[in-house]
């Protein structure tokens, strides 16, 4: 098992560092959010972040669970800007987006909303960015709880990795 982890390791760095201009990206990232009425919107979750290629947005598939609680989101994001900061090492992204939620439990929700990130980004290598974005998002939910149905909105934060190749 170690053997086949290390091949697939190695075979990822060297597609990477071959082909670094590529339009392909996987990863990990940490969602949170601020403020979110009438849904289960999506906070504090971990989240599987990735791109297609030739397919212009990023997204990040995220989920929670836990006492009871089930929680699956989508988040797509189309990088209008995207320019360097410095010497090919720092970026900063701007475009909109939208969160789209799902959430199971004591309170069932869903929820849809748009929203508009804008991220850094640092390569420390080449294949390997590290980011954090902050993202306004204003949308609707449902909840069977107390809230209802009705305009949700807040402030949503990443932080995480991807492996670009």
């Amino acid at each position: 098992m170690k053997k086949i982890i290390l091949m697939v390791i190695a075979l990822l760095l060297v597609v990477g560092f071959t082909s670094f201009a590529a339009d392909t990206a996987i990863g990990i990232a940490w969602i949170g959010d601020f403020n979110f009425v009438n849904w289960g919107g999506l906070g504090n979750d971990i989240a599987l972040s990735f791109k297609l290629p030739k397919f212009p947005p990023v997204f990040d598939l995220t989920l929670w669970a836990g006492s009871g609680y089930f929680k699956i989101g989508l988040i797509g994001d189309w990088w209008l800007i995207n320019k360097e900061l410095a010497e090919n090492i720092f970026f900063w992204y701007l475009g909109p987006g939208f969160v789209a939620s799902i959430a199971l439990g004591g309170d069932a929700s869903i929820g849809l909303a748009a929203r508009l990130p804008i991220g850094l980004q640092v390569f420390p290598i080449e294949p390997l960015e590290l980011f954090l974005e902050v993202a306004p998002a204003i949308g609707v939910g449902i909840s069977t709880g107390g809230g209802g149905a009705g305009l949700t909105g807040g402030i949503m934060t990443g932080i995480g990795a991807r492996y670009w190749f």
